[in-house]
């Protein structure tokens, strides 16, 4: 991690705030006119449940793409999204296949913490209703569905969150940037159900994007997890094996980890986890932050970079906005 002033991190946090700011309104600008058509469209009777299943897929894949140029435009001279991050070196059937078995349980928490979340507020009386047409197996079926899920959805999620926004924020730490991404990355979902999931699941694709410098895998990982998440609306699953899978999907996890040595090798050249990681490991990474405060004349604590991205205007206004949404959305809801 290069060294910076307080300036130079001021200046390159706001402006990677603004930016991001700027999609996000892009996002509600196309969002409510795509809306108001449906809206129209919709009470004259010229659009059925299939169509506007089409119509909900292609507003929310414009409405990404609109933050994606944004980004992309802005960082451009920085050539953030090269060649060299999209490598496939080391990356084989087994990578995939050992990464994903440890990227479901980590999918699964996140389930497990919104089915907390679902069961203490249905204690308090508060319970959630979901709206039988839009769920219905004709949509989770439809063409536009399986294709903006499973294939859209994670190449330009994954090259907003991970290929851009992860890479930006690197310079100010590891761990910084993967939180981060993996939080905007949850908010801009927009509902509490897909909330706490889809924060896991960044924090583990961030992760993973580190460790490979592959961002074609961690689009796979994503790609995989939608389509499993996917296969759930499609197929009844029974209880007991639903259960099953989930156990099994840990357990290997598990194992994976405590009984792999001190370092797991993912694939070619790829040391996935190791018990002395400085990203998370907090004596290195405390040894690192003594380090720097020695090398800077900045104090410390002056330079924390959550304290300096969260805490500029554009970066409220688009955590406002997001929150905003989410209360909107969880309302309409609840019953």
């Amino acid at each position: 991690m290069s060294l910076y002033t307080l300036n130079e991190m001021q200046k390159d946090l706001n402006e990677l705030g603004w930016v991001y700011l700027k999609g996000r309104s892009m996002i509600l600008v196309v969002d409510f006119i795509f809306s108001l058509i449906s809206a129209l469209l919709s009470s004259s009777g010229r659009l059925s449940v299939i169509e506007s299943s089409y119509f909900i897929n292609i507003r929310i894949n414009i409405s990404f793409l609109c933050l994606f140029l944004m980004l992309l435009f802005h960082y451009r001279k920085e050539n953030i999204l090269s060649k060299d991050i999209f490598n496939i070196e080391g990356i084989g059937l087994m990578t995939i296949i050992k990464a994903f078995i440890i990227s479901y349980p980590i999918m699964m928490i996140g389930v497990y913490i919104t089915d907390l979340i679902f069961t203490l507020l249905e204690l308090l009386g508060v319970t959630f209703v979901f709206d039988p047409e839009i769920f219905s197996s004709d949509n989770i079926t439809s063409i536009a569905t399986i294709v903006s899920t499973c294939l859209v959805a994670p190449i330009l999620e994954e090259s907003i969150f991970r290929g851009i926004i992860l890479n930006i924020l690197r310079k100010y730490g590891d761990k910084f940037a993967i939180i981060t991404s993996a939080l905007l990355f949850a908010l801009i979902h927009g509902n509490i159900f897909q909330f706490s999931t889809a924060f896991t699941t960044g924090l583990w694709l961030g992760y993973l994007f580190i460790k490979t410098k592959s961002l074609t895998l961690t689009i796979l990982m994503h790609a995989l997890s939608n389509s499993f998440a996917l296969s759930y609306g499609i197929f009844e699953i029974p209880v007991i094996i639903n259960i099953a899978i989930k156990i099994g999907f840990g357990l290997i996890a598990i194992a994976i980890y405590f009984y792999s040595g001190k370092k797991y090798k993912l694939g070619k050249n790829i040391i996935l986890l190791e018990k002395n990681d400085p990203i998370f490991c907090r004596t290195k990474s405390i040894e690192k932050k003594q380090e720097k405060q020695y090398q800077s004349e900045i104090p410390l604590e002056i330079t924390s970079p959550y304290e300096c991205f969260y805490g500029q205007v554009p970066v409220r206004l688009s955590l406002m906005i997001d929150i905003a949404i989410i209360i909107i959305v969880t309302s309409f809801s609840t019953k």
